[in-house]
């Protein structure tokens, strides 16, 4: 990384400080957070400490992973919303496939952005530039080497960054600055120095396990030798004593017996007494609070029940990303765009949040059935959720009213001619059209069922078609009677559909019998 931004940086000079990192004014600062801050605790807090300690790497693997991974694009408004600008120069360094420089991809570039954001409070990037002015590249910074400053010479706010054992100068409108709590109003305040005692503490306890364990869970103290010992055997019981306890030899887990007067005195405490475990559980909880997250991230107990995951998703969403994403998003509205798409708001840079929230096959179907009847999605939207290819005639959008298509109203679906009596109750017409496919059921089943039972004793196919065409004759006429009454009645049930209707009511017993006979 500090190769590609310094080879960056070297193609303009008007960037290029000849003053070295001891000249500069930050310089004091810097180094406060290169060496550590020391703990109350009697350890030194420095960034891969704090990110060796389980929970810290969690919180700042999963935030800045989850950052990461979310598509960030480039849209155009337009009339009713907006429309992802594949084409535009900004989109290929920003969205999740591309490349932020020709050494980083896009994925990379924002990990390690929130990462440094995560531990230093503070995430800097630099806008490699063309010519015309247009983004080009990003380029990350480390954080506990940049910082805000003054131009010597003009008095103007820069950015001062240190990359390549050399002192940078930068515009401000070139660096993407995302930033925690500040008190300072420049700069996001270290969580390193900040919370570097609850770090020291976690660290501290984590050692004395260590140690506690190295030592064959052996507690230290002190030997009481009587007066007048000879110092040979006190030094042999006391070598004794330390190979036993640093578990450094073949005496570990064995007897030691103390003779002619010598006494051991335990003086150290042990875990449980010191509430070691205890300890672990709340290092773990400061962390938690630290970074927004809730405790049952970490595998403790939570005060707060979340009745689904999408619930837990979305207040993980917005207590511990959306301050991070809207500062994001705001830095690249004001760095990223022109003059001319910012001032006319052409053009904003967004996160699909969407994609962070999806959920399970399940439920993602019953969003795209409900979808497609209410008109929200088109079919061919759905399917790209899974992955799958559209199709000709599944970009079109429907509405609840008989599924017809957006735009069309249900008159323009039907052909003929149009009801007279619009107020007319739907549930006669339902029961007309179940009154025909029952009755078309039936006689298709009777039919079919005495074809095969026939069919059976038949020798040949000239008989079979005998027996056929001689059993179908008397079914055939009634059902012609039969459906052509049910049709009619359906058909102009507006008009005169009361007297069909007892016909059909006569005449379909009738039928029923004849084809179960």
């Amino acid at each position: 990384m500090t190769a590609g931004v310094y080879d960056a940086l070297s193609c303009f000079d008007i960037y290029h400080s000849t003053e070295q990192r001891s000249a500069a004014g930050g310089g004091a600062g810097w180094d406060v957070f290169a060496t550590g801050d020391t703990s109350d605790a009697g350890e030194t807090v420095t960034a891969t400490k704090a990110l060796g300690y389980a929970p810290v790497y969690q919180a700042v693997s999963r935030i800045s992973g989850d950052v990461a991974k979310l598509p960030l694009g480039i849209y155009k408004r337009v009339k009713g919303g907006k429309e992802l600008q594949r084409n535009h120069a900004v989109f290929p360094i920003i969205q999740l496939m591309g490349r932020a420089n020709p050494s980083v991809s896009a994925f990379k570039f924002w990990r390690r952005l929130m990462a440094q954001a995560l531990l230093w409070n503070n995430g800097w990037a630099w806008i490699e530039r063309s010519a015309s002015g247009r983004p080009i590249g990003l380029y990350n910074l480390l954080s506990d080497r940049t910082g805000y400053g003054r131009d010597k010479k003009t008095g103007q706010l820069c950015v001062h960054t240190e990359v390549g054992g050399k002192l940078w100068q930068l515009l401000p409108d070139d660096v993407i600055h995302i930033e925690g709590v500040s008190i300072d109003c420049e700069a996001g305040e270290s969580i390193l120095r900040l919370f570097r005692h609850d770090f020291g503490l976690a660290l501290a306890a984590r050692k004395f396990k260590s140690k506690f364990f190295k030592g064959n869970a052996n507690l230290g103290g002190i030997l009481m030798v009587p007066p007048g010992s000879n110092p040979d055997n006190v030094r042999k019981v006391r070598n004794k004593l330390d190979a036993k306890m640093s578990g450094e030899s073949n005496e570990s887990f064995k007897t030691l017996v103390l003779r002619d007067g010598y006494k051991w005195l335990g003086t150290q405490v042990d875990p449980q007494k010191a509430s070691v475990s205890s300890i672990d559980e709340d290092g773990i909880r400061s962390v938690a609070q630290m970074y927004n997250l809730d405790p049952s991230l970490f595998g403790l107990k939570s005060s707060v029940s979340y009745n689904s995951r999408e619930m837990a998703k979305q207040d993980y969403h917005e207590s511990a990303l959306s301050p991070w994403l809207v500062g994001i998003k705001s830095e690249c509205q004001l760095k990223l765009l022109s003059d001319a798409e910012r001032e006319a708001d052409t053009h904003l840079i967004d996160y699909n949040i969407n994609a962070m929230q999806w959920t399970d096959a399940k439920t993602r179907a019953e969003i795209a059935s409900k979808g497609i009847q209410s008109g929200r999605y088109s079919p061919n939207e759905t399917r790209s959720w899974e992955n799958m290819n559209a199709y000709d005639g599944g970009d079109v959008w429907y509405q609840p009213l008989h599924l017809a298509t957006v735009g069309k109203s249900a008159d323009d679906e039907y052909e003929g001619e149009p009801d007279e009596d619009p107020e007319t109750d739907d549930a006669e017409r339902s029961l007309h059209r179940a009154l025909m496919v029952e009755t078309l059921t039936r006689m298709h089943g009777r039919l079919h069922g005495q074809a095969r039972k026939h069919a059976d004793y038949a020798s040949n196919m000239a008989a079979n078609r005998s027996i056929c065409e001689s059993m179908l004759s008397t079914p055939a006429a009634i059902a012609r009677v039969n459906v052509a009454s049910v049709l009619d009645a359906y058909d102009n049930w507006m008009r005169d559909a009361d007297d069909n209707w007892d016909a059909v009511r006569v005449s379909i017993p009738n039928f029923a019998k004849a084809l179960l006979k």
